[in-house]
């Protein structure tokens, strides 16, 4: 089984379609299978599924140079991963529906999950952010 974890995402405001009728969702880094990669594309297809690419690389070797995710597993892990941080972050576009009425069950409670773990932390960084002020606050009076 392959070990994927989202370090960074970030959406694309207006995503347009390319010629060939790909729309790049969001750009992504993350950890996967002993490999980080930078600059992955959460991608909608043109027949409305989802896709992840790997960073395109540039420059004088980009011919000879590449990366590719040839496990498929692996492909689906990225996708499902890349899907509940966009849609953790407010992407509205990233959702397609399975056959299987379970999974389609299992990816809203996830998303669900993913979203209320995100209020929590920003809830707890609030919280401890006005309790340090107001400790700073009491001490500074007190000598």
């Amino acid at each position: 089984m392959h070990e994927v974890t989202i370090t960074g995402l970030t959406r694309v405001s207006r995503p347009k379609p390319n010629r060939a009728g790909y729309r790049i969702l969001a750009f992504f880094d993350c950890e996967a299978s002993g490999f980080i990669l930078h600059g992955c594309a959460f991608v909608r297809t043109p027949r409305n599924g989802l896709t992840v690419w790997p960073p395109k690389l540039t420059g004088s070797n980009a011919e000879r140079c590449a990366v590719e995710v040839q496990s498929e597993h692996l492909r689906k892990e990225l996708v499902r991963c890349a899907q509940d941080a966009y849609r953790a972050l407010g992407g509205t576009d990233g959702e397609w529906m399975p056959h299987d009425p379970d999974d389609l069950e299992r990816r809203a409670e996830n998303s669900a999950a993913a979203s209320r773990r995100i209020q929590l932390k920003h809830a707890i960084a609030t919280e401890n952010a006005e309790t340090e002020g107001l400790k700073r606050f009491l001490s500074d009076g007190v000598e």
